[in-house]
């Protein structure tokens, strides 16, 4: 029920209320008021014809007189007067009963019977004359010892009734009246009041609804100004803490998602409510209103969050599977105090691979030293406790000079790769011809190449080819990359070195014609101390360590490093200078 409506069915129920109670109370007190009224005419009418009977000698003379006396009286005050003595009528101001006749009533009657001298009888009755109902008074007068005169003034109740007609008909027009005075009462209580309320309420509805710019712009002095500023200060609130809330939210998106770390956080019924963008990344796709252990695929950190709901963080390494690629983690599970828990998945597959490769690197620098290490000692005690003969002793001591060279070209190589992963010192660049470094190391390189027949070319050379790069590094480069090519090379083969002019950089290619590389092989031949066949590759001498230098030289230098091989005949080395 609206409210406009509850005041107008409320003002018009008072009203029917109020017309009610006045319907019910006027007949008794009109009709009271009315009885009372008549009742104090009739007796005043009586008292003006008590005087004319004072001499009871002038009944019979003077009757004439007095029966218009009477019907004077009567007229004046709107009643029937009927006067007799004795038995007989002296007097009737409706003229009905001839005067000297035998009155119409019988001395039982009760006007008669009650009648005293010093008093008044009334009723109602129905006259028999006029056949209609009566309110009179009666009274008796005895105006000589044998003389008794009755005085009876009456009225029809036909005025009383028109009288409660008048009243009704008052009461009904002061009710329409008073119906039309709600109606534009309601009008106006709507425009001051209603309409007022109303529009507080579609504010209150936007306010709920998240519009909080919306002001009710109300200086009304009474209560509904007081609310409608009550409203607005609560928006000015609201519009506040929502503004230190979003900011909060703001700044804690940017601390998740800065976060290397995936984090995600659930509710009570274990689903995620909140992720971070590392762990969308980890899951390649939304998480939201999911289960972490369903959406990372690991019944794992289903164990791991039963473990903290029941105490204190918890955490674990454990391996997942993301994008086909198997990830080490490290999870830790808090339980949150209203309920659900937080996670945080730390990606350690980095450090478990650079573990794994100083691992690797601590055994197989062992391993490198401890060969010319052991042939030196072996050569050097043998010589120390045993006579040999001057041309055996030469060969050992060749023998002990070449390991020794080994050995201080693994411990150089060692110093460089350091440096190079260290970033210590810098590399300058400048314009670089590179068709002069290929040339150089080439022509450095053609002895070695002729001790096993290799065919060794040169390619795009004829004219100078420059590029923003070091000179150093270059050379080291092409050295490493043309001399791997000689040592994989049976006799025979060829080496070319090719250099292509692009827009963007320099292309420089070593290509040989060796056994090449499978696939599964090229992603770790860069790796220290990696060899993809190991005894032939100490046959032929190296440290193991040239590739791996070589991929720090072109990544200090700012070049890409590509290879290229079917793995059956042939390798290419792709190096891209940028110009």
């Amino acid at each position: 029920m609206s409210l406009r409506f509850s005041v107008l069915s409320t003002v018009l129920a008072a009203l029917a209320a109020l017309v009610t109670i006045v319907l019910m109370l006027e007949h008794p007190v009109v009709e009271q008021r009315e009885f009372d009224r008549t009742r104090h005419q009739l007796a005043q009418a009586i008292e003006h014809v008590q005087p004319l009977l004072a001499d009871p000698s002038l009944f019979v003379e003077a009757a004439r007189h007095t029966q218009s006396q009477v019907a004077r009286i009567a007229g004046e005050t709107a009643t029937r007067i009927l006067v007799t003595c004795g038995k007989k009528v002296l007097a009737d101001s409706a003229q009905i009963h001839p005067v000297g006749v035998r009155a119409p009533w019988k001395p039982t009657d009760f006007e008669i019977a009650s009648a005293t001298p010093s008093d008044f009888s009334e009723a109602f009755r129905i006259d028999t004359d006029f056949d209609q109902a009566t309110q009179f008074v009666a009274r008796q007068f005895r105006v000589s010892p044998e003389v008794l005169c009755h005085v009876r003034a009456s009225r029809p109740t036909a005025l009383l009734d028109a009288s409660h007609r008048s009243t009704r008909d008052l009461l009904f027009v002061g009710f329409l009246i008073a119906i039309v005075t709600a109606l534009l009462l309601s009008v106006v209580l709507a425009r001051t009041v209603v309409q007022p309320i109303e529009n507080l309420t579609a504010i209150a509805d936007d306010f709920s609804k998240g519009d909080l710019a919306k002001r009710t712009g109300m200086d009304r002095p009474d209560e509904i100004g007081t609310l409608a500023r009550s409203l607005d200060r609560m928006a000015d609130q609201i519009q506040r803490q929502l503004s230190q809330v979003r900011d909060e939210g703001n700044r804690l998106s940017a601390v998740l998602n800065s976060m290397v770390e995936g984090v995600f956080v659930t509710d009570t019924s274990g689903r995620i409510v909140l992720a971070n963008q590392a762990l969308t990344r980890m899951a390649d796709g939304p998480l939201l209103e999911e289960k972490p252990w369903q959406a990372l695929g690991s019944e794992d950190i289903k164990t791991l969050m039963q473990k903290a709901s029941e105490g204190p963080a918890h955490e674990q390494e454990m391996e997942l599977q993301f994008a086909g690629t198997k990830h080490h983690l490290a999870v830790q599970v808090a339980p949150l105090p209203e309920g659900g828990c937080v996670g945080v998945l730390h990606d350690i597959s980095a450090l478990k691979r650079t573990d794994d490769i100083r691992r690797d690197f601590v055994a197989n620098a062992s391993h490198e030293l401890r060969t010319p290490l052991t042939a030196i000692r072996g050569f050097a005690e043998t010589l120390r406790d045993s006579e040999v003969d001057p041309d055996t002793a030469t060969r050992f001591l060749g023998s002990i000079l070449r390991h020794t060279k080994r050995l201080q070209g693994l411990v150089d190589d060692l110093l460089d790769l350091s440096r190079l992963e260290s970033r210590h010192g810098t590399l300058d660049l400048a314009p670089v011809d590179l068709c002069q470094v290929v040339q150089d190391v080439t022509m450095g390189l053609e002895g070695k190449a002729k001790e096993k027949s290799i065919t060794l070319t040169t390619l795009g050379t004829e004219s100078p080819t420059v590029a923003q790069t070091n000179a150093w590094a270059m050379d080291h480069i092409l050295v490493n990359l043309v001399d791997n090519a000689l040592k994989y090379t049976p006799e025979g083969g060829q080496v070319r070195v090719i250099l292509e002019q692009k827009q963007h950089h320099v292309v420089v290619q070593v290509a040989d014609t060796g056994p090449g590389i499978q696939e599964q092989e090229q992603q770790r031949i860069f790796e220290r101390f990696y060899r993809v066949d190991e005894g032939r590759t100490r046959d032929q001498g190296g440290t193991g360590l040239g590739l791996a230098i070589v991929k720090h030289l072109a990544q200090r230098i700012g070049a890409e490093l590509l290879v290229e091989s079917d793995g059956k005949r042939g390798t290419t080395f792709q190096v891209n200078v940028p110009v």
